[in-house]
């Protein structure tokens, strides 16, 4: 009689649904990690788009300093 727990091909009682969750897992910190790379975009062109539109509206409040 052959000792299976010693065997490499054993494979313990709902190995397949570990497997399962396994690979659920993996989805869930890709879509996490595509989450977080979308919000520091949106984050980076925010700041970058503020900055300009700031300094567009500083200008054309000092150019209608001067001409008022």
């Amino acid at each position: 009689m052959v000792d299976r727990r010693r065997s490499s091909t054993w494979a313990a009682p709902g190995a397949g649904q570990h497997r399962h969750r396994s690979e659920r897992g993996a989805s869930a910190t890709e879509y996490g990690l595509l989450v977080i790379s979308i919000a520091i975009m949106l984050t980076t062109a925010a700041f970058l788009f503020g900055g300009a539109v700031s300094a567009f509206f500083a200008s054309f409040v000092s150019d209608l300093a001067g001409i008022l």
